[in-house]
Parts: C-alpha cells; sequence; structure tokens
C-alpha cells in the first residue's frame, strides 16, 4: 500500500515537505510548552514575581499563537493534499476501467462502482497522510519524553508506562481480524446501498408508471437494514477495541499519579514538576495509545485498498498499434460469441460492409444486433471466435481507439452528450468546422428556433440533470455532430426512437447523400429506413 501511494505523493512532494516541517514545529511547540508552564507554577508558589511572570506569560501567548496560525496552514495544505490526491487515484482507476474488456465491469452498477472507488480513494490517502507524519511525530515524542524523564527523573516511570505496551498488543491481535472483516462487509454494504438508491431516484419515471412503490420500497428497506447491521457489528468491535485501551489508559494515568503524589508528599518533587512530568507522561501514553489505534485504522484502510486493487488487477484489453488513415472495407469471417457457456448468441456470421452503402441490420430484441455492433468496433475482443477484418487488417492488430476516434461516427439510442455548450456538442471531436452545414442541419432538423429562444444560444450548458432539452433533440444533437464528423465508418442504432416523421425523413435524405464516401450501419426497427438500405442484414 505504501508503494502504491507514493507514485502519487510524489507529484506533491514539495507540498508534502512543507506539512511536515510545519508539523514538527507544532510539535516542537507542544513539546516546549509543558517546561515554561512548570516554570510559571513554580515561579508563583515558591518565588512571585510580577516582572518574571509576565514575562513567562508573554512567552506562552506568542508560542500558542503561532501554534494556531501554523495549524491553520497545516491543514489547508492537509485538505489540498486529500482531496487532489484523491482525485488522482479515482481518476487513475477510472482510466484503468475505460481501457478493460467491457464484459469485466459489465456486472458492476455505475453507481455502486462510483461510491465505492471514490470513498475507498479518500479513505486511503486520508489514512497515509494523517498518519505518516504523526507516526514520525509520535516517535519524537516517545524518545522526547521518555529521554527527559529518564535523564530528570528515575527509571521507575518508563518501567511503569512499559509495562502497560503488552496488554495494547494483545489486544489488537486479538481484534484486528474481526476488525478487518467487519469493515470490508460495511463498505460492501455501503456501496451496495447507494447504488440501490440511485437506481431508484434515476427510475422515478418507471416506478411511477408500474406502480412499484412497495417493491423499490422494500428493496430499499432490505438494503439499509443489511448496511445498519454492518454498521452495528463493526461498531461493537471497534468499540471494545478502544474501550479495552481506554481502560489500559485510564490504568496506566492512576499508575503514574499515585506514584509522583508520593513524591510530592515526600518532598521529592514540586509542583510545576510534577505538572511538567504529568504533560510528558500524558504525552507518552497520547503517542502508544496513537500506534495501537493506528492497527484498528489500518485494518479498516486495508480493506478499502484491496477493493481497489480489486479493479486495478483487471486485465486491460487487447489494442494493436496499426494505425489507418481510412477505411473502405470491412468484413466478418465465421464470427461466432457468447456471453457464456450455454447459449451461443452470434453463430458463424460471415459478411463484407463496402464503402458506398447502406447496410440495415434487422431481428428480433435480444438477437444480438447490438451485439454485433461490439464486435465489428472491437468493444467486445473476448470469448469470440473468427476474424474482423478492416480492408486487409485483422482488427487485433489496430489501434481500434485511435481508429474508432478518427474514422467512426456512432449515435446510440440514448446519446451521450457531453456536459458542455450545445455547440460544443455539435462540434465535439471535430477537426473542421463547415458552418454553413451545421447552420443547414440545424434548419433542416428543426433545431434552430429552440436553441434561439435560450438566453444564452449555442453557449447553453446541456446536462443530464436540467431538462432543457428533450430526447429527440438530444438525438438530434448527436446525429449533427456524427453527420458532420464526416468519418468513414457511420453507425446509428435506433437512430429515429426519439425523433418525429419529418426528422426521420430529413435523416433519411441526408443518409443517401453522404453515403458514397461511408460504410453506413443502421439498426432499426423502423420500416422506412429499409427503403433507403443498399443491404438488409437479418439476426436471428
Amino acid at each position: 500500500m505504501i508503494k502504491f501511494i507514493a507514485k502519487y505523493l510524489k507529484r506533491y512532494i514539495k507540498n508534502f515537505l512543507i506539512y511536515t516541517v510545519i508539523s514538527l514545529i507544532i510539535l516542537f511547540i507542544g513539546l516546549y510548552s509543558p517546561y515554561i508552564e512548570s516554570k510559571v507554577i513554580d515561579q508563583l508558589v515558591y518565588n512571585p514575581s510580577k516582572v518574571i511572570l509576565f514575562k513567562m506569560v508573554f512567552y506562552i501567548f506568542i508560542l500558542n499563537m503561532l501554534s494556531i496560525i501554523l495549524l491553520y496552514i497545516q491543514n489547508i495544505i492537509l485538505i489540498k493534499l486529500k482531496n487532489i490526491i484523491s482525485f488522482d487515484i479515482s481518476n487513475n482507476i477510472i482510466n484503468h476501467l475505460k481501457k478493460v474488456n467491457i464484459l469485466d465491469i459489465a456486472n458492476y452498477d455505475s453507481a455502486y462502482l462510483s461510491n465505492r472507488i471514490s470513498n475507498d480513494s479518500d479513505i486511503i490517502i486520508s489514512f497515509f497522510l494523517t498518519n505518516v507524519v504523526k507516526f514520525i511525530t509520535n516517535i519524537v515524542t516517545i524518545i522526547f519524553c521518555s529521554s527527559w524523564l529518564l535523564y530528570n527523573y528515575e527509571f521507575k516511570i518508563i518501567i511503569i508506562i512499559l509495562s502497560i505496551i503488552p496488554i495494547y498488543i494483545f489486544i489488537y491481535l486479538l481484534l484486528k481480524k474481526p476488525l478487518y472483516i467487519q469493515k470490508l462487509r460495511l463498505l460492501e454494504n455501503q456501496s451496495f446501498f447507494f447504488c440501490i438508491l440511485n437506481r431508484i431516484l434515476k427510475n422515478i419515471k418507471v416506478i411511477k408508471t408500474k406502480v412499484l412503490f412497495e417493491k423499490t420500497e422494500q428493496e430499499y428497506k432490505n438494503s439499509f437494514y443489511n448496511l445498519f447491521k454492518s454498521i452495528i457489528s463493526f461498531n461493537k468491535i471497534s468499540y471494545i477495541f478502544s474501550s479495552l485501551n481506554n481502560i489500559c489508559t485510564t490504568l496506566l494515568r492512576i499508575l503514574i499519579l499515585l506514584f509522583m503524589g508520593i513524591k510530592i508528599i515526600q518532598g521529592e518533587l514540586t509542583i510545576g514538576q510534577f505538572t511538567l512530568i504529568s504533560s510528558y507522561c500524558n504525552m507518552i501514553i497520547i503517542s502508544i495509545t496513537y500506534y495501537l489505534t493506528l492497527s484498528e485504522n489500518y485494518q479498516n484502510t486495508k480493506a478499502s485498498f484491496l477493493r481497489i486493487k480489486e479493479f486495478l488487477e483487471i486485465k486491460k484489453e487487447n489494442n494493436g498499434k496499426i494505425i489507418l488513415n481510412n477505411i473502405n472495407k470491412i468484413e466478418v469471417k465465421n464470427l461466432s460469441f457468447s456471453y457464456d457457456s450455454t447459449n451461443t448468441l452470434i453463430k458463424n456470421f460471415s459478411y463484407k460492409f463496402n464503402k458506398g452503402k447502406i447496410y440495415s441490420i434487422i431481428g428480433s430484441n435480444g438477437s444480438g444486433k447490438t451485439t454485433l455492433i461490439d464486435l465489428i468496433l472491437g468493444l467486445i475482443n473476448t470469448t469470440l471466435t473468427g476474424e474482423i477484418f478492416y480492408d486487409q487488417n485483422n482488427i487485433n492488430d489496430l489501434d481500434m481507439y485511435l481508429i474508432r476516434k478518427k474514422l467512426v461516427a456512432f449515435v446510440s439510442q440514448e446519446p451521450y452528450l457531453i456536459v458542455d455548450t450545445i455547440y460544443n456538442n455539435f462540434t465535439y471531436n471535430l477537426n473542421y468546422i463547415d458552418q454553413d452545414n451545421l447552420n443547414k442541419l440545424l434548419i433542416e432538423f428543426n433545431l434552430k428556433e429552440k436553441i434561439d429562444s435560450f438566453p444564452k444560444k449555442y453557449n447553453t450548458i446541456i446536462n443530464d440533470n436540467i431538462k432543457n432539452l428533450s430526447g429527440g433533440e438530444r438525438q438530434k444533437i448527436a446525429l449533427i455532430n456524427a453527420i458532420l464528423s464526416n468519418t468513414d465508418i457511420l453507425i446509428l442504432d435506433e437512430p429515429t426512437s426519439a425523433l418525429d416523421q419529418k426528422s426521420n425523413n430529413v435523416l433519411k435524405n441526408i443518409l443517401k447523400e453522404i453515403k458514397y464516401n461511408k460504410i453506413i450501419i443502421i439498426i432499426s426497427h423502423d420500416e422506412n429506413f429499409y427503403n433507403i438500405a443498399d443491404e438488409i442484414i437479418h439476426i436471428k
């Protein structure tokens, strides 16, 4: 886990070093302050002097004000580091998952993934940043306070403190495994709970339409009860751990208090010395307690780290190196594919797709139309047999990321629009913008008037949470972007599902005009589109 965090921390090593230095200065102020306070107490008791008193109080004030300022700076640096590095970890995981086979993450719910990645990334970096400096400062505290006590007073105080440590270690060894197991269970149930909640909120319309109120409420309740039981189970173990630690700490404080109280009665300690020894003993106890509670926090963090590691260990999909500048033909030979061993969805499929033609893929729901497109585009490249060629190149040898970016335009039934302006969604991923053609398409698809009605017109932000555009209007934006892309391959998956009849006719006419420089593949149940197809492919 340390190696994992270290590679992210290197990017911000300067800020981390500043944070460490500030922490050490705060520590030294904390170690020096009790010494001055003990002198003030003895001065008041044994040799009263207003001048010396005011002088020492001024020193204490300055030290405390300096500590407050440094704590503020330290906290700001810590917050910045936590959030930036947590984002870097999350971003790295997401970028990794973007390049794994889609079948390997198909079973993960998106809300579950987002909650799990975000929470676990935050837990790991928070643990590391908080504890790496504390680990050092507490060692310094133990060494300094113990050395001071040994040099100035008796060895017996250190013996009393050390005698309690084996009990702490026994408690940790006894409870570390239950802590880890319960924390892992809690994290999983927490992620699943938010997954169910997100699913319900995302599908309110469907729930209302099908009147699934009781069913969804029961799902939500069940997920909460599982989470609730995990919270109770984890906190029981955690509380037992902390309670036993507190019992040991209380016992240790009482023993030290008795030892020093007897010294005062015998006249071997002054009141100031008593407060100083008490402060340093408490610092040692707090530092020892920190290392023992660190074990609990480590078990919690370990659970999060293993969950992150699970994602990062998913093997990346194969992506070749050959780059194409254009595509004239796609040939599929004896392609077979199944999601599992019990059912072959596509069997011995062969076909040639040539530039200059429109292909309409038809078939019943679940017959494998969309899956066939995923295979042709290289989105699925495992658990299949047969071959796919782009011109004369096997798809396994091609850089399909670059090919899909530069040579393929794809519009899905529910198009993905970027959270940006309307204009940038029209022109996304375009090297050249034909403004005249864009204006023409806006008029033909009856979008110009709608866009002009917005106060910011083309600069209006498209956001999934703001219903400023209908489903049909969003589909038109995606279609216009695909048409303007001028790619060699254009694939439309149910492109008319949200379009009116006039827009359907517009799209048909445009496809007939531009087909000579493209391979156009359409998945549609709309029989009107069969009329413009040069070839119809039946998927059974």
